[in-house]
């Protein structure tokens, strides 16, 4: 980003993975720049000065951010050049900084590991090694973008006494600010973190977790054998369905075919394992027995561990192009509940949040370490390493029935009843 005779402002985003000769985030020349809620992390100055930010004949206000992780010849985070004028409150310095012939103001709860050149005995100001050791790397924390998660130990957690508010530039800063950049509530009655990320949220981020479902025991429930002899093409897929229909079917790594029914009943055939189903989860079921879990919504997908896509239309087959073995599989409900089997790993789920519209599909990521929930309004929920490219929640469209990530796991693209699809990341 270069900001040339303008006026700029950043807010809950991050600026990541670029590369310039000055400013290799962001170069502010002669102009106003504003930066809050925002994590600069991962970018390059070339040329040698301000790998995160460069600020030139400029105004530069960074507030309640993260700064690290950047590199260049001189400040590393960020260069205040010439007759350039810096104010830098509540926020991760954990790069490098320098002042040429230029003027910074430390308006206090700033965090840096060391004596950096980023603090200015600003009231508040925390140097610890904790706050670079201590801080996570770039990463799904939730919300629409990527930030840096201070963990147990940095010393920037509960820093800034709650409601404590100074004057930047004329205006009012609160550094205990209602959201943080992923839009969570920040606490209201605890001290918050300085940075970009609250620790102390009050309530779940947009890309959710919960506890881990238990491993259904072997012998709970028989499953119910397909026939792969029968004569008609759906029989031939997937047997004769003894009462319910399927809502999501897909062919494993090894050849076989699971199916699923709106229950959770769990159907195998060509020599798919069977590893359980809702019913599993009830252990005073008899062997056999139907399934009378009282589930708050009903079942809409299947995926086999490590499968990339899966379906959750009726009667149609998802096809798997993931590289691991039978070792598991998932089952999603329409309300974001997700249940894991055999040896698939629980990343989480949306059971118990609001949701705008319900669940209908479920996919997984190239590598196996993630997976996606779709919504029948195009909303995007990612958990594990699947990464978050944007969604089609919001614009009023309905009628979305999966999601397909890209074979790099770069991007995905949304399917809707109607044969249209919308592109994210680096899907083409």
């Amino acid at each position: 980003i270069h900001n040339l005779y303008g006026t700029l402002t950043v807010s809950n985003s991050t600026v990541s993975g670029n590369t310039a000769g000055a400013g290799g985030g962001i170069s502010n020349s002669y102009g106003t720049l504003t930066v809050s809620n925002s994590t600069v992390s991962g970018n390059t100055a070339s040329g040698g000065s301000g790998g995160g930010i460069h600020n030139l004949y400029g105004t530069l206000t960074v507030s309640n951010s993260t700064v690290s992780g950047n590199t260049a010849g001189a400040g590393g985070g960020i260069f205040n050049d010439i007759s350039g004028t810096l104010t830098v409150v509540g926020s991760i310095l954990a790069d490098s900084c320098a002042n040429n012939h230029a003027t910074w103001h430390d308006d206090g709860y700033n965090a840096a590991p060391s004596n950096n050149g980023c603090l200015n005995g600003g009231t508040g100001d925390v140097t610890d090694p904790s706050v670079s050791k201590d801080l996570g790397p770039l990463a799904n924390n939730g919300g629409s973008t990527q930030t840096m998660m201070p963990t147990t130990g940095n010393k920037a957690i509960g820093a800034i006494p709650t409601g404590t508010s100074i004057t930047v530039n004329g205006s009012k800063v609160t550094l205990c600010p209602t959201t943080d950049q992923r839009g969570d509530i920040s606490p209201s009655a605890a001290p918050c973190d300085i940075g970009a990320v609250q620790t102390g949220d009050t309530v779940p981020p947009t890309i959710a977790g919960s506890p881990p479902v238990p491993k259904p025991c072997p012998t709970c429930n028989v499953p119910i054998t397909l026939n792969p002899t029968s004569t008609s093409a759906l029989d031939q897929q997937f047997g004769t369905i003894p009462s319910q229909p399927l809502v999501g079917a897909q062919e494993t790594p090894g050849g076989g075919v699971l199916g699923v029914d709106s229950r959770g009943d769990v159907y195998t055939g060509f020599g798919a394992a069977y590893m359980g189903g809702i019913s599993q989860l009830n252990p005073n079921l008899p062997p056999g027995g139907s399934n009378t879990v009282n589930l708050d919504a009903p079942v809409v997908a299947l995926l086999v561990s490590g499968g990339i896509q899966t379906s959750s239309i009726r009667g149609h087959t998802g096809h798997s192009t993931g590289s691991l073995g039978e070792t598991g599989y998932y089952l999603v409900a329409g309300d974001g509940g997700v249940f894991a089997f055999g040896n698939a790993p629980f990343y989480g789920s949306m059971a118990g949040h609001p949701l705008a519209s319900p669940i209908v599909g479920m996919a997984g990521t190239p590598g196996g370490t993630g997976y996606y929930l779709v919504a029948a309004d195009g909303g995007v929920f990612a958990f594990g390493s699947s990464l978050f490219y944007g969604s089609a929640s919001g614009q009023g469209l309905l009628g979305f029935q999966n999601i397909v990530p890209t074979s790099n796991g770069g991007g995905y693209y949304l399917l809707n009843a109607n044969g249209q699809a919308y592109k994210f990341g680096d899907a083409t």
